[in-house]
């Protein structure tokens, strides 16, 4: 998929933020996340493309995008997996986010990833 600048800036502006749920061990709604970097909450779902596929899949590291959920499920949007989801069961892609949600929680390696994209720390 090809993204816009828009989606990269946005993600670069939203992957500190990740971090820091990542290391509280928590989910943040699409909501809350817009409105930490100052945008509406439809287009979070293009940052969370990017961060997926440029950010994490391309260094082979754990999801960060599925922590980002809908707060009327708590569950991440249709597209957490870069394939789809629409081949799951209701009961698979819960247990898939939570197994993706776990791994995104247990790495060590946020602070490093965020030096790597020269980005700061942040603490909300």
């Amino acid at each position: 998929m090809t993204y816009t600048n828009n989606a990269r800036d946005n993600a670069y502006r939203a992957i500190a933020h990740l971090v820091y749920y990542a290391h509280s061990e928590e989910t943040i709604t699409y909501g809350e996340l817009g409105r930490r970097i100052g945008i509406h909450h439809r287009p979070v779902r293009f940052l969370l493309g990017y961060i997926r596929d440029e950010i994490c899949c391309r260094r082979g590291l754990p999801l960060l995008n599925v922590i980002v959920v809908k707060k009327s499920t708590g569950l991440p949007g249709e597209s957490f997996l870069s394939g789809g989801t629409s081949h799951l069961t209701d009961e698979e892609y819960k247990r898939r986010f939570e197994e993706l949600r776990d791994q995104v929680f247990a790495y060590a390696g946020w602070d490093a990833l965020l030096r790597d994209l020269g980005l700061t720390p942040v603490n909300d």
